[in-house]
């Protein structure tokens, strides 16, 4: 017998268990992730609101089923939104409010796919490959690996700064991170990012280079950045598409938590 957290795999689902409203909701956040996309948007951008997923045909119980499964993420969003961005914070596993929001993970794109019977060749036009991190044998779609949270980025909370002259990165008045050699790459991007005055996405800004695939350098790049932060309480992370990167403030979790 299954435990709740178990993950089932796409090919194993029994069909009397999946209620009708969950292949509708497939449908509305394999619609929101593709219009992501398609526009060089976060995820987050087009997280679904419970409300709609609810009207769908959803209930807690799927819910938590795709969450155990690892179909779907979840955060609580936060009102009033930014302009250009919206903000959320971390949520309770298991637990929902008014405020929550979901987006698909690669592995639910996966599953909404063979759900929903879209052939493979519609599968790729309608979705570009997805860039995640990996650390051990698990995947983090959203970026964030275990031990970290999204903190919230309400206006008015410190941004980053970036010193090319010392080659250090800081939060306010703390050292994230300094470079005693060169690194290039990372320091392009923390340049890019001080220039756009740490907006919350921006795009690949390291030139081509022939036989170097983009996708697979920024991804390295993005790895650099998070490792062997002096305070851990900046996370870069990809956008989805290879080809942007975005960055949150997080904190590292107590053991306690």
């Amino acid at each position: 017998m299954r435990s709740p957290g178990d993950a089932l795999s796409a090919s194993s689902q029994p069909a009397e268990i999946i209620s009708s409203g969950v292949e509708r909701g497939l449908s509305i956040l394999l619609r929101a992730l593709r219009y992501s996309r398609e526009l060089n948007q976060t995820p987050w951008d087009f997280a679904v609101e419970i409300s709609e997923l609810e009207a769908s045909g959803l209930d807690r119980t799927d819910f938590r089923w795709l969450i155990c499964s690892g179909f779907v993420e979840h955060a609580d969003e936060i009102a009033p939104a930014t302009q250009h961005h919206r903000e959320f914070r971390p949520a309770g596993r298991l637990s929902f409010s008014e405020s929550s929001c979901f987006v698909l993970t690669p592995s639910g794109a996966d599953f909404a796919h063979q759900r929903l019977r879209i052939p493979i060749s519609a599968q790729s036009a309608a979705l570009p490959p997805v860039v995640t991190e990996r650390k051990g044998n698990g995947s983090q779609a959203s970026g964030v690996e275990p031990g970290f949270q999204l903190r919230q980025t309400r206006s008015g909370a410190p941004k980053p700064h970036w010193d090319a002259d010392y080659h250090e990165l800081r939060l306010g008045d703390q050292l994230v991170k300094v470079f005693k050699l060169p690194s290039p790459n990372q320091e392009t991007v923390l340049a890019a990012f001080e220039e756009d005055g740490w907006a919350p996405r921006i795009d690949d800004p390291l030139a081509p280079e022939p036989d170097i695939d983009p996708k697979r350098r920024l991804h390295d790049t993005i790895r650099s950045l998070n490792r062997n932060q002096k305070a851990k309480l900046i996370r870069f992370m990809g956008d989805g598409t290879g080809q942007g990167i975005r960055w949150s403030l997080v904190r590292e979790e107590s053991a306690a938590e």
